[in-house]
């Protein structure tokens, strides 16, 4: 089961019809990376500098209130090891201070796990469940991230005992890929974004109306994200290797109803209208996926392209650095 290719996670799905979004573009997010030469690229040393007083947190500096000096004021009063708990999901305030620690954000212990197993109307496995309904609680469940994203080195261990009552084990050491957004300069009024592929990316937007990877959440901010292949253990015993894809972000889903929604606030959120969404800018939470190489044909599943798709979440969060 062990490939030697290992694709960036979401960014393999081209028979998904929900990849056609330009018109839910915003203009500026419509600004498509030059590749490595392009003017404010964010490169592998210089992920935090280079958004500083851009990005405050999860928004844009502009959009804090109190602007950058008020984030520091904020940041400065924080520790550096905090739990991070989850809060409602009601709130989608961007002027609000962002939970989530002193950035970057790359070794964390998250705790309170949760395994997204829907049903598709074909009877297949739904690996988001935007209606909450396959939001299920484990009975246990942990994963360390310890991550250099400058390096894009590190380890990624998780245990959980899933819904069968089986031991699981995922353990990570390699990175490859990648599908981030950054926010660049601002030029004539407008600002620009860069896309990249780093297999370790901190302080950057993914899916949305981002255009980095698939519309299958809404546009998130991410504090810490990794992509490339990890091995997949039950009860000791070794299933095979996957494509993994592992990001810490803002709330997503709303961890009592386990609905990921729109603007509304009520309406299960829909990939085919990825501008219509409610985020909660005032949480954080982890997401583990990990999945089979797309088959050609398609499956009973969601997404369609594969056979395995996992995908768990993690709600209360120690940040240790």
């Amino acid at each position: 089961m062990t490939r030697t290719k290992y694709l960036a996670l979401f960014a393999i799905i081209p028979m998904i019809a929900f990849v056609m979004m330009s018109s839910t573009i915003d203009d500026a997010l419509a600004l498509k990376s030059q590749g490595k030469n392009t003017p404010g690229r964010v490169g592998t040393a210089s992920y935090g500098s280079a958004n500083e007083r851009i990005v405050c947190g999860g928004v844009l500096c502009s959009e804090y209130s109190g602007g950058y000096s008020q984030y520091v004021e904020d940041k400065q009063g924080k520790s550096t090891v905090q739990t991070i708990s989850p809060k409602s999901s009601t709130s989608t305030s961007k002027s609000s201070p962002i939970s989530g620690g002193l950035l970057p954000v790359t070794h964390v212990i998250a705790k309170n796990a949760y395994i997204i197993d829907g049903v598709t109307p074909k009877g297949g496995h739904d690996a988001f469940s935007y209606d909450g309904s396959g939001h299920k609680k484990l009975s246990a469940g942990m994963i360390e991230v310890d991550l250099d994203h400058i390096a894009n080195t590190g380890t990624i261990t998780a245990y959980w005992t899933d819904l069968n009552g089986d031991q699981m084990m995922l353990k990570q050491n390699k990175f490859a890929g990648g599908n981030e957004m950054y926010i660049g300069e601002t030029i004539d009024g407008v600002t620009q974004t860069i896309l990249d592929s780093d297999p370790i990316a901190i302080n950057h937007f993914e899916h949305g109306t981002t255009g980095a990877g698939p519309t299958l959440e809404p546009t998130l901010f991410v504090y810490l994200a990794s992509w490339g292949p990890a091995e997949v253990f039950k009860n000791g015993e070794s299933q095979g290797t996957f494509e993994a894809h592992m990001m810490i972000t803002d709330g997503a889903r709303d961890m009592h109803s386990g609905k990921i929604v729109k603007s509304d606030g009520t309406t299960p959120y829909s990939p085919m209208t990825p501008g219509d969404s409610k985020v909660n800018h005032n949480t954080v939470q982890l997401h583990m996926v990990y999945h089979t190489a797309p088959l050609p044909d398609g499956t009973n599943n969601f997404p369609p392209p594969f056979e395995v798709f996992e995908h768990l979440m993690f709600y209360d969060i120690n940040v240790l650095r």
